[in-house]
């Protein structure tokens, strides 16, 4: 009982890589792998080095996202054309609770706007995201360890008001 906060919060946060390490070799779980619907193919960023080389492809930030997949419900994929490979666009889905993700951005290079045939083809990608997040009982685990440590964060810097 002697242990601060921050103590607690940083073996927290040092949990989370260990957990994830149960996953396999990625650095964050994904909720799926891989996509396909209509032209598209999604695939699932799981690594900084991955997320590093989709902002250098797509001229955009999300090379500096890997703490935000690490120790939040954030997950990101690149959409690419499945007959030829060439990236199309990068999306980040967030959960705001069990089972519920919504999008948090989807960008075309430099951060151009999408069309709404690729806003279609993700509404498709989110359905089976919630289901999976529901499902998978060890991923729902992991989850519910990130949304913990977030919220904690959350309401530290309310009690700290």
């Amino acid at each position: 009982m002697k242990v601060g906060w921050d103590s607690l919060k940083r073996l927290r946060r040092e949990s989370i890589p260990i957990e994830a390490r149960k996953f396999g070799s990625d650095e964050w779980p994904p909720i799926l792998r891989k996509f396909e619907s209509g032209s598209y193919r999604t695939l699932a960023l799981t690594s900084e080095s991955q997320l590093l080389e989709e902002g250098v492809q797509m001229r955009h930030c999300v090379g500096t996202y890997g703490d935000r997949c690490r120790f939040e419900p954030l997950r990101i994929f690149s959409v690419r054309y499945k007959k030829t490979g060439l990236r199309v666009a990068t999306l980040a889905i967030k959960e705001t609770q069990p089972g519920a993700w919504i999008v948090d951005q989807i960008k075309r290079p430099e951060n151009s706007d999408v069309d709404f045939t690729l806003c279609r083809e993700v509404d498709a990608l989110l359905q089976i995201a919630n289901r999976i997040s529901r499902e998978d009982l060890q991923l729902r685990g992991f989850l519910d360890l990130i949304h913990s440590l977030s919220a904690g964060e959350k309401n530290r810097v309310h009690f700290d008001r």
